[in-house]
């Protein structure tokens, strides 16, 4: 069975140096820091570990930049091991708008390869292009392959509520959204925030 450490060697590679003090680019921001976080948390003998930390202050990738990042697994629960990431400020490419404050927290990641990562993690930021967010996602990385895809559902909008999937492979991506429960007089006060919408 492929292990964390295997599956993740060849992208561990890069923290070499301080991750603090250099640029990095990845194609799977912020899912890349994840990984390598959990591969370097892999058990070891005679080792024992609380947390692990890992820290930078840019990270590009996937049409984003990702600035102040920090990713935290914590060993010491009695139960699970349990991931956060924290962002304070991502830029979106072609001047789309940016997500602040973002705050995503992992009760129960999968460490088994080759497939890793989170089925149900609680995602919230303080402002982005549609506004503060609040949500449930899943984030999966296949080593092997090396696709990555996400589903997001529940985001506030509009009145209703909207759901996304993303799937990045190495010769092509997509992304699928959709809307539930949006009112017209929903939408109109949403749009408004960002607008001026004519009178009715």
């Amino acid at each position: 069975a492929a292990t964390l450490c295997d599956s993740a060697q060849r992208v561990a590679s890069p923290l070499a140096a301080p991750l603090d003090s250099q640029r990095v680019a990845s194609p799977l921001l912020p899912f890349w820091f994840l990984l390598v976080v959990l591969a370097a948390a892999a058990p070891r003998s005679a080792v024992a570990v609380d947390a692990l930390v890992i820290e930078a202050r840019r990270v590009t990738g996937l049409g984003v930049t990702a600035r102040d990042l920090r990713v935290q697994l914590d060993l010491a629960r009695p139960t699970a091991p349990q991931v956060r990431l924290q962002v304070a400020r991502i830029d979106l490419d072609d001047d789309a708008g940016r997500v602040t404050r973002l705050d995503l927290r992992c009760a129960a990641p999968v460490l088994d390869g080759p497939r890793f990562g989170c089925p149900r993690a609680r995602v919230t930021s303080a402002d982005s292009p549609i506004g503060p967010l609040e949500f449930t996602a899943s984030l999966w990385l296949d080593a092997d392959t090396g696709v990555f895809e996400s589903r997001g559902d529940r985001i506030p909008l509009g009145g209703g509520r909207a759901r996304f999937a993303v799937r990045n492979a190495p010769t092509n991506w997509s992304v699928d959204a959709g809307l539930d429960g949006v009112t017209l007089p929903g939408l109109r006060n949403w749009l408004s925030k960002f607008v001026t919408l004519p009178a009715d």
